[in-house]
């Protein structure tokens, strides 16, 4: 299945990208229905005080691999680097209303990324930037940014969001790479 990615709005100034993903209706749907299976794993002991998977989602699901690629791709692309990027931590999220993430970065981390399966009326703040969240957009950040999310408005609004280093680094075997 063909992803068709869409650049919506680039920030130099802050390294901040948002990118229509162009995922399809029904796989978002099936991404969605297995972060609702696979529930909490972090009992809101994170920064996300919502439900969260495991930090590693792909090894509890290959849903994830087609989606996770592309946002390795769309990485390299927009940063133009030599060296692939490799995903080492990512996870689903899934907030129902009055929940939140509290503010936070992901040092040591290079690059981060939150892709949402759904809308949202409570918006993403990256340093003192309000983003709209809105459904199939990658919003791909450097991973010292603070960033938070207000308490949620909405009945449910689901994410995947994690972290990425150039393969070069290589700090841990479990990776997710092309």
């Amino acid at each position: 299945m063909p992803l068709s990615p869409q650049t919506l709005l680039v920030n130099t100034s802050d390294n901040i990208l948002l990118v229509k993903a162009g995922v399809p209706q029904n796989y978002r749907e099936q991404m969605i229905k297995k972060i609702e299976e696979l529930g909490d794993s972090c009992d809101y002991k994170t920064n996300v005080k919502a439900q969260m998977t495991s930090y590693f989602i792909w090894e509890e699901s290959p849903i994830f691999d087609l989606l996770l690629k592309n946002i390795i791709k769309i990485a390299n692309y927009y940063d133009n680097v030599v060296e692939q990027y490799a995903i080492v931590d990512c996870w689903g999220a899934l907030y129902t209303k009055s929940e939140y993430a509290v503010p936070h970065n992901h040092d040591p981390a290079y690059r981060s990324f939150i892709y949402y399966l759904t809308n949202s009326n409570s918006p993403l703040i990256i340093e003192d930037q309000t983003i709209e969240c809105k459904e199939d957009t990658l919003i791909y950040f450097r991973s010292n940014l603070i960033h938070q999310v207000k308490p949620t408005i909405d009945e449910k609004r689901i994410c995947l969001a994690g972290n990425m280093i150039p393969l070069e680094w290589r700090l841990q075997s479990n990776i997710f790479k092309l």
